[in-house]
């Protein structure tokens, strides 16, 4: 029987879907210290290649352009898949394409293959933030769908969380 008092996120009968705050803030934290570092050895490699500001604009472009492009077409995709499945088979192949970009870096390839790689792992990621804001909607209220859908479109015009 759920428990109908107030937890500490101020609803009744949440305490399962609270108690993974602390691990999913940790877990944020992890991920965006490893973008920082990501980013921090990028401009590091960048500046050893002649044009280094053109690379270095080719670089936010490919991170930020399949986010404005796809972000709202992917949404539709997030509609129509197991959430989880989904944002795990993302995270795999961009972690595929990370280990590729390792090697490719290792072998001292140049801008465009390393830039390439890039594109392509931020293009994967495109359906993440959907998936995420519709994932966490799921969670907060029940699983309607259509409001699920909705956040999920609203969210990623407005580029915020729930």
């Amino acid at each position: 029987m759920p428990d109908s008092a107030p937890d500490e996120c101020g609803q009744p009968g949440t305490q399962r879907a609270c108690s993974v705050v602390p691990q999913r803030r940790s877990a944020e934290a992890v991920s965006g210290a490893g973008d920082g570092i990501f980013w921090v050895a990028l401009v590091v490699f960048l500046a050893d290649q002649p044009q280094f500001g053109l690379w270095l604009t080719i670089a936010v472009i490919a991170r930020l352009a399949p986010r404005a492009l796809l972000s709202l077409p992917a949404g539709s995709l997030v509609d129509r898949s197991n959430l989880r499945r989904l944002i795990v088979s993302i995270e795999c192949s961009r972690a595929a394409l990370m280990a590729t970009l390792a090697v490719m870096v290792s072998r001292d390839v140049g801008a465009p293959v390393v830039l390439l790689i890039i594109a392509v792992s931020y293009t994967v990621a495109a359906p993440t933030r959907p998936a995420l804001s519709a994932a966490r909607f799921s969670r907060r209220f029940g699983g309607s769908r259509t409001g699920r859908e909705a956040n999920a479109g609203r969210k990623t015009v407005n580029g915020g969380w729930v």
